[in-house]
């Protein structure tokens, strides 16, 4: 993020820069990119541009590790482990309403702390915490939302899927689908 001395109302626009789209990568005819590949790699260039899965799996590790163990820390008061652990409990439950407090139990940390560490990753487009829609405003602010990580490859790499074929027998391969198709829309239509 561009921090300045002075002020910058009305004359700056930002702009959120999201990894490669389906369409970006599909209409490009230097670039042979499978569906399958993007399943499993998501859509950062250094993860989808490489010719092998094993260098992608790598990188993508290399990649949580650097954002936990150096990115993070200037956010928040937690340990890498501990947003680690979080992080791959929500690969877990990734498409699923969240529940606070059996992530909590989990942790070791109270419900408001994990509150607060998902509006992190969020803040830091690491994830979609979407709301339940109903149209009762007070309603829809008590309950828990579903929480998606914000790349497929992401995922992949927290729940140790090094193949599509194991991503394809994996239970949480329809959770996966639905966060390409929400990163892909969130791409399109950033506003909605």
């Amino acid at each position: 993020m561009f921090v300045s001395s002075e002020s910058l109302a009305g004359r700056i626009i930002y702009r959120t820069l999201t990894p490669f789209l389906w369409e970006e990568l599909k209409s490009q005819d230097t670039i042979k990119v499978e569906l399958s590949d993007y399943l499993l790699r998501g859509g950062f260039p250094r993860s989808i541009l490489t010719q092998n899965e094993e260098v992608s799996l790598e990188w993508r590790q290399s990649f949580i590790t650097t954002f936990l163990e150096r990115d993070m820390l200037q956010w928040g008061n937690f340990t890498p482990e501990t947003m680690r652990r979080l992080w791959q409990m929500l690969a877990h439950v990734n498409g699923q309403t969240v529940n606070y407090s059996t992530l909590a139990n989990s942790l070791g940390v109270t419900s408001h702390t994990v509150k607060s560490y998902i509006d992190l990753l969020s803040s830091t487009y690491m994830l979609y915490a979407i709301p339940p829609y109903f149209s009762n405003i007070g309603k829809r602010l008590i309950k828990a939302p579903k929480v998606y990580l914000s790349d497929s490859g992401i995922v992949t790499a927290l729940l140790h899927i090094a193949s599509f074929n194991d991503l394809f027998g994996h239970p949480g391969f329809g959770a996966i689908w639905e966060t390409v198709v929400l990163a892909n829309l969130k791409g399109h239509f950033p506003q909605a």
